[in-house]
């Protein structure tokens, strides 16, 4: 679909998602393992036998999608968070982040909620599950393109000049 797939393909709920966003089109495809051989869709179709479901304008350029529970959750850089469920492929909200702009690192989730690093140096921390909320921006005052990680009992948040460790002393 997209003419320049950055994000890394996701394995959850026994489906590969991938999704691919500069170009033309803008697919995420949630894909059946076994799928083999040729399995592009009809021009008209969203779905077939190796295709469980499909949108073909929408995906994030940068990011790559994030499955967490039964939600995958798809943040474009203009700050638009699009939640699916993830195994049918059904619009369960489109929200935009406030004031969030540049988004090119990945999303990372724990404890029922979705940590994003927004370029322009804050962390946004969004309620996971159906509802939209933001719970918290954090600002970090530097620039922000990494994606966070997470170990043990720390996140970690890489800034163009700082590596930043968050967790329970």
């Amino acid at each position: 679909g997209g003419d320049a797939p950055v994000p890394t393909p996701i394995f959850a709920h026994g489906l590969i998602y991938i999704h691919g966003s500069h170009g033309r089109y803008q697919p995420i495809f949630a894909i059946r393992p076994e799928a083999r051989g040729d399995i592009t869709l009809d021009k008209e179709s969203t779905t077939n036998e190796s295709i469980v479901w499909s949108i073909k304008r929408g995906a994030a350029y940068m990011p790559t999608n994030l499955v967490y529970g039964d939600y995958l959750y798809n943040l474009r850089m203009n700050g638009n968070l699009t939640c699916f469920e993830a195994r049918s492929g059904e619009v369960i909200y489109k929200e935009r982040i406030p004031e969030a702009m540049g988004i090119t690192s990945s999303g990372i989730a724990s404890n029922g909620k979705l940590y994003y690093s927004i370029e322009q140096g804050d962390v946004v921390v969004v309620k996971a599950g159906k509802e939209f909320e933001v719970i918290s921006r954090n600002p970090m005052d530097d620039i922000l393109m990494a994606s966070p990680a997470i170990s043990e009992d720390m996140i970690f948040f890489r800034t163009q000049h700082s590596l930043v460790a968050v967790g329970q002393a």
